[in-house]
Parts: C-alpha cells; sequence; structure tokens
C-alpha cells in the first residue's frame, strides 16, 4: 500500500516543488489531493482490473481527504498516479506555453504507463 502523501512528494518531485512546506512551495497539499483524487478517478476507469480483490470483488475507490490515507492501488502505481497529478496542476496553472509542452508529454507518459 502507499500513502497520499507519497504519490503528492512524487508529484512535488516532477514538477519541481519543495518539499519541504517552506515558503517557495507553489502547490497546496489540499489542491495536490484534489489532483489525486482526480487522477485515481481516471486511473480507475480507465484501468477498473486495478480495484479487482484477491476475492474477485471489486475495492472502493474512497476520497482521500488527507495526506496520511492509505490508497487502493499498489505502490507500483505511485508514479503514473504522480504524473498525472503533476499534469493536472500544470494545466491549472496553465500560464505560458512551457507548461502546456509540460502536460502533454506528462500525460503520454501516463498513457505509456498504464497501457
Amino acid at each position: 500500500m502507499i500513502t497520499a502523501q507519497n504519490v503528492i512528494d512524487a508529484a512535488r518531485r516532477k514538477l519541481s516543488d519543495v518539499l519541504d512546506g517552506s515558503a517557495g512551495q507553489r502547490w497546496e497539499d489540499d489542491d495536490l489531493l484534489i489532483y489525486l483524487n482526480q487522477a485515481m478517478q481516471e486511473l480507475a476507469s480507465r484501468r477498473s482490473d486495478l480495484l479487482l480483490a484477491a476475492d474477485m470483488t471489486l475495492n472502493e475507490l474512497e476520497e482521500i481527504t488527507d495526506a496520511t490515507d492509505d490508497l487502493v492501488f499498489e505502490s507500483l502505481w505511485r508514479e503514473p498516479l504522480a504524473t498525472l497529478i503533476a499534469a493536472y496542476a500544470l494545466e491549472e496553472d496553465g500560464s505560458d506555453q512551457e507548461n502546456a509542452a509540460r502536460t502533454l508529454a506528462l500525460r503520454a507518459a501516463f498513457e505509456k504507463a498504464i497501457s
């Protein structure tokens, strides 16, 4: 299992954002938690097999409300989720063409990782 914080920290590295909460931090954890929930929804909708439990029932995808919450996804999905969170963050920022290009590259990396 992985925690929301594990994925948020990986997303911050992709965004070149500081990890220590200092004044240089660009994205707030609350915003990244929102993006994490969106990323989990997108991953689950595209790969519902990832929610299958050992008894062949579907795990429920619950909203993450705190960075210490455990995710239903295995740890190998940390990087794809972090990649999509970074894409969402840059889409919201959308202030320049460099961010648009990075967003496209991050989305392409996510697509490759889930296929």
